[in-house]
């Protein structure tokens, strides 16, 4: 039928059971799954034109009724089209071209998987369909020629996906007995509700060629105590588990970490502080323990503390030493697994600077997984991304040494790394307190690195050609502070930046190619000191909130479309 619902028209009739539906780009043709009868009740892929006209049975089988042949969907160039099936013995992910021809699976048959229902990704570089390995379930994504697989463990995963025209994976659970619509980003297994409601919400799908509303920006700020003078950091998450995120924000010269409960509405309650103990000089906040409560995480001279979240709140400190003087801190999922792995860079006297990494134990607590020496020195920060765009996080620090001022970790997908690269262009250097952000600025899936430059040399973009990167784009934006969000969600991944003696927060939009608009300033209430993105409001929509200098708290609600 039309889009309106008129000139409703059979296109085939017959002795037929016919579910999985899926139009071919160009819309002349219709891939179907499902059984037809005259052909000898054989469960097959087909194709017909949009005449009805045409049928053609793609994936016959060698007897009647032996191979099950499910859910098609076609490659965006109309060149291919996957689909699951169960000849090799379980039901796993194939590829053909779309006359049937050269049908192959795309996953090593001797990996002990199932995969059904996939969707292509809008570039046709990923194809994210419905997981299983033994003991675990969930959204997984791979290449279509086998290579970059991840599983993001999603319980009671309803059987149909989609992909959102901004990259995420659109799917349905009932993990909390209410079926709800998530939306998965596989760059960093952030999962966000876009339904909350009683009603159960079964499937998305994107409407194509609608012109989206324009974005309406950041709401005035709503000012609250609970903030701290001269604050370092902020990070947010949910470690009270009541669906609300909450903020933590590191304070060194008071030695503590301030907390934050979040409230409805996107308000923010104080809850106290922890000891966060002398010159603390890193913060981050998530699941490192893999009992799905986010934790807080701060790093110390010699070591690491965590409080683990729950229902209570975080919990009694765990405190895990280093072999050497902390530097840098970052919590990534490095496994692809739903759990993430606390990376720190530490010095030892008279050595290169090392990498560890700890992970979460049988009982939650940290184990110390890998400890790497590599060839540089005088690590400063650091942040995680997939910036050699091989499917898996890397790490990339950036150093105060003028002989190799960044460096990239390449992530094997397992928690360790491949031996460590100088990666920074000709004439880079890092100042001693830049501030590092890792987001895909262009859309080519590798991480590119956003460093803010507190000294004065201000923003500045450098892209990522793999095992190494492309010469500074000065942004002529300077500050202290530095977030990387999709704002505006049109897609793309914008960044925000602020800093002491200005009154705003300063909004770079991206423009899809990785170039930035010019900033648009936002009133804070205060002089920034450390910002951070997060969905504060449960609307979907990232919110910012801002320590400022004067010891109170903003929060810039996100007014979405």
């Amino acid at each position: 039928m039309d889009r309106d619902g008129s000139s409703r028209r059979p296109l085939l009739e017959g002795a037929r059971a016919l579910e999985d539906l899926a139009w071919s780009p160009d819309g002349t043709r219709l891939a179907l799954g499902g059984t037809d009868y005259a052909m000898g009740g054989a469960d097959d892929v087909f194709v017909v034109n949009a005449d009805g006209s045409g049928l053609a049975n793609l994936t016959p089988d060698p007897l009647p009724g032996i191979w099950l042949d499910r859910a098609p969907a076609w490659s965006p160039d109309g060149a291919r089209i996957a689909f699951s099936s169960n000849r090799s013995g379980t039901t796993r992910l194939w590829v053909m071209n779309a006359d049937g021809s050269g049908a192959a699976p795309v996953i090593d048959p001797t990996f002990a998987s199932s995969e059904r229902a996939p969707v292509w990704s809008a570039d046709g570089a990923l194809i994210a369909f419905v997981g299983e390995r033994p003991g675990e379930g969930g959204v997984a994504v791979v290449r279509p020629d086998g290579t970059g697989y991840r599983l993001f463990p999603i319980r009671a995963l309803l059987n149909r996906l989609a992909w959102s025209p901004d990259g995420r994976v659109l799917h349905a659970t009932t993990e909390n007995f209410d079926a709800e619509i998530f939306a998965l980003d596989v760059a960093t297994g952030a999962r966000t509700n876009l339904t909350r409601h009683r009603e159960h919400d079964l499937e998305a799908q994107p409407l194509r060629h609608v012109a989206p509303a324009a974005w309406r920006g950041l709401a005035g700020p709503a000012i609250g105590a609970g903030g701290a003078t001269t604050a370092s950091a902020v990070a947010a998450g949910d470690w009270v588990t009541d669906g609300r995120e909450d903020v933590a924000i590191l304070a060194p010269p008071a030695e503590q970490v301030r907390l934050l409960e979040g409230q409805d509405g996107g308000s923010l309650l104080p809850l106290g502080a922890l000891d966060a103990g002398p010159d603390a000089r890193g913060l981050a906040v998530g699941d490192v323990s893999g009992d799905g409560a986010a934790d807080v995480v701060t790093l110390g001279p010699v070591g690491l503390t965590v409080w683990n979240g729950g229902p209570g709140g975080t919990g009694v400190p765990a405190t895990y030493g280093l072999t050497g003087d902390g530097r840098a801190l970052v919590v990534a999922d490095l496994e692809g697994r739903g759990t993430a792995e606390v990376i720190t860079l530490h010095d030892r006297p008279g050595s290169p600077f090392h990498v560890s990494v700890h992970a979460a134990g049988a009982a939650g607590e940290l184990v110390w997984i890998l400890d790497g020496a590599t060839d540089f020195s005088s690590p400063v920060a650091a942040c995680a991304g997939d910036a050699t765009g091989e499917g898996e996080p890397d790490v990339l620090v950036l150093a105060d040494d003028p002989a190799a001022p960044l460096v990239l970790l390449p992530g094997h997908g397992d928690g360790t790394f491949a031996a460590a690269l100088a990666a920074a262009p000709p004439g880079f250097t890092a100042a001693a307190a830049a501030v590092p952000a890792c987001p895909d600025l262009d859309g080519d899936r590798r991480a590119d690195l956003a460093i803010l430059d507190p000294g004065g040399a201000g923003l500045a973009l450098l892209r990522s050609a793999g095992d190494a990167f492309g010469p500074p784009d000065a942004v002529g934006v300077v500050g202290t502070a530095l977030a990387a969000a999709d704002l505006d969600r049109d897609g793309d991944v914008d960044l925000v930046a602020a800093g002491p003696g200005a009154t705003d927060v300063l909004f770079l939009r991206n423009l899809g190619d990785g170039r930035l608009a010019r900033a648009a300033p936002f009133p804070a209430g205060g002089s920034p000191r450390a910002l951070a993105a997060a969905d504060l409001d449960g609307d979907a929509w990232p919110d910012l909130v801002v320590a400022l200098a004067d010891g109170r708290v903003a929060v810039l609600r996100n007014l979405g479309r």
